[in-house]
């Protein structure tokens, strides 16, 4: 028993493999502002090769692309895939900051700088100056891919102007509350 226990808190307090991506796209002040934070763990992903970049950034919601930071060389890995996030047109930049990465879900791609090791934190942002949503049909709302499997399952998320915040259905309610009843009760049991 003592072994099964030991057994669960070092699984339960080991370091997880997990590697998520944010990318959040906002209006501000007639521009389209994109910025993105995070990691990717590449266990498993097959690499596509290595492309130059003429452009920092892109937004393209038909394709599904989505990637920032400034023009530069780049591998690829065909890892990814998903749904668009709208039904418009391309709208490129020129220019960034930080890092180039991003996704490429025509062609199941993930972006990111040549050389890249597994776990290094990215960032970086582009501008799309004189854009908005509505312009390139980018919709609005939290979008979510997923990738790899088991501890090196991977999440890319997306968020598209400033979403109605997910409100639990009173289910959820009645389960929480039973759930912390049941909990006192045998915190009363003990007690006794």
């Amino acid at each position: 028993m003592r072994h099964s226990i030991s057994l669960l808190l070092a699984a339960l307090l080991s370091p997880a493999a997990h590697a998520i991506i944010y990318f959040n796209a906002q209006e501000v002040d007639g521009d389209i502002l994109l910025v993105g934070s995070g990691s990717i763990d590449l266990t498993g992903a097959v690499s596509s090769g290595s492309s130059p970049s003429s452009v920092s950034g892109v937004i393209y919601p038909d394709w599904g692309w989505l990637i920032l930071g400034p023009a530069t060389l780049f591998d690829y890995y065909t890892v990814v895939s998903g749904p668009s996030f709208g039904a418009g047109s391309v709208i490129a930049n020129p220019y960034g900051t930080g890092d180039h990465f991003g996704i490429m879900l025509d062609s199941n791609r993930l972006v990111v700088p040549v050389g890249y090791t597994s776990g290094a934190p990215l960032s970086g942002s582009t501008t799309f100056p004189d854009a908005a949503f509505a312009d390139i049909g980018l919709s609005e709302g939290v979008y979510t891919w997923t990738f790899g499997s088991g501890e090196n399952t991977d999440s890319i998320i997306l968020t598209v102007g400033n979403p109605a915040p997910v409100v639990p259905e009173p289910t959820t309610y009645a389960l929480l509350g039973g759930v912390a009843a049941l909990g006192f009760a045998a915190w009363r049991r003990r007690r006794a």
